[in-house]
């Protein structure tokens, strides 16, 4: 392990580390299925979720694939989406990639980044509760960097200047 994620551990150990994120994951999971509160609330909500589960995915200990999760029912990935259509906004315009210097006329959907998290944390659930924590941590580490882990700093990105945009006039 390197010196960061040691330094992002503390003196926990990778088990503890992947239980923590999977404790993490399964607040924002329960989250996804609760009835909608106050927009801004909600907003306030993931944003903190979404901060700690970017904190929690940089301390995953590196793993070996082991086994494929169970995919989730579209029908509750539906239900999570539709749950995320009562946000403040939905539709937001993408920030470049770091590398481009004009933007590339791409729009994010918060909706669908929220569910899209939800249906990747849910299947790594899947595997931790199925007593394969290094599974789980193979499939949340690998598919932060792959997949969610996009969705969830592009929808930081979109609340915070939503935050911003409203607390600062």
């Amino acid at each position: 392990m390197s010196n960061p994620e040691m330094a992002l551990l503390g003196n926990d150990g990778p088990n503890d580390a992947v239980a923590a994120f999977a404790d993490c994951a399964r607040r924002y999971c329960n989250w996804a299925r609760e009835r909608m509160a106050d927009a801004s609330d909600e907003v306030d909500t993931a944003l903190a979720l979404l901060s700690e589960l970017n904190f929690r995915a940089l301390a995953l200990p590196h793993a070996e694939w082991q086994d494929n999760p169970e995919d989730s029912e579209r029908s509750e990935w539906e239900a999570v989406l539709r749950r995320f259509a009562a946000l403040p906004f939905q539709l937001y315009e993408l920030p470049a990639s770091p590398a481009a210097l004009e933007w590339a006329g791409e729009v994010g959907d918060l909706q669908d980044d929220l569910a899209d998290i939800w249906r990747d944390l849910h299947s790594g659930l899947n595997l931790f509760d199925r007593g394969q924590p290094g599974a789980a941590a193979y499939f949340w580490r690998s598919f932060y960097w792959g997949h969610w882990g996009r969705h969830a700093n592009a929808a930081l990105y979109a609340l915070h200047t939503w935050v911003a945009d409203r607390c600062c006039e």
